[in-house]
């Protein structure tokens, strides 16, 4: 499913420059890429299923994480961006968004199933809803200060004092928090929501297999 998502969002970008001729949200094809990287380490965390990957690919997986949400921020370009028709930059825009969303509710979700695995699921909750909450500064770093993920190995002292700063003195950064615990609350909701209704399924379907049985 996530492939045909991906797929029906790159023809919508292909389809916008051969609408205006222009490249203007060609960035949503690296915006894109970054979202899936989370969804690739938790896979490989999954396949492997060694201590040793986790310990090694779970701080990755963390830093990158914040790319998939990322995405549903790209509708602030709809103000500037607008060489093409509202209806289909509102309808790419939307699908990149929804679709980064889901890749990295995938990816939590395989990163929690390790917890359950492992009989932590409490644990597992903690670190799901900690992660999505780091996901909301990722997003106030990444949209406005420019930082990428990429940057934590290029420019570490620029990028860990601006995170200092704002760790140490909070009250000089209203922004910061609005923006960190707004998208982090948000997307701790969307997340609680789909393993709900994912559960509510689970248990749907279990109760239609033993009434079948019975039957």
């Amino acid at each position: 499913m996530l492939v045909t998502a991906l797929a029906w969002c790159g023809s919508l970008i292909v389809g916008r420059v051969l609408w205006t001729w222009t490249f203007d949200y060609a960035f949503l094809v690296w915006n894109m890429g970054l979202a899936a990287i989370p969804l690739f380490l938790s896979s490989v965390m999954i396949w492997q299923r060694h201590p040793v990957m986790w310990v090694v690919l779970g701080p990755l997986w963390l830093l990158f994480l914040p790319n998939a949400p990322y995405v549903i921020t790209d509708f602030v370009h709809l103000r500037a961006l607008d060489s093409g028709p509202l209806w289909l930059d509102v309808l790419m825009v939307s699908s990149c968004a929804g679709t980064g969303l889901a890749m990295g509710y995938c990816s939590l979700m395989q990163v929690h199933s390790l917890f359950i695995r492992a009989k932590r699921e409490l644990l597992g909750w903690f670190v799901t809803m900690g992660a999505l909450l780091l996901s909301g500064f990722g997003i106030y770093l990444g949209r406005f200060l420019r930082w990428h993920s990429f940057d934590i190995f290029l420019n570490p002292l620029l990028l860990l004092g601006d995170v200092a700063e704002r760790v140490f003195y909070p009250w000089m950064h209203f922004r910061t928090w609005g923006v960190t615990l707004g998208f982090g609350v948000f997307l701790c909701i969307g997340y609680a929501a789909v393993m709900v209704i994912g559960m509510g399924g689970r248990t749907t379907a279990r109760r239609s297999t033993a009434v079948s049985n019975i039957d």
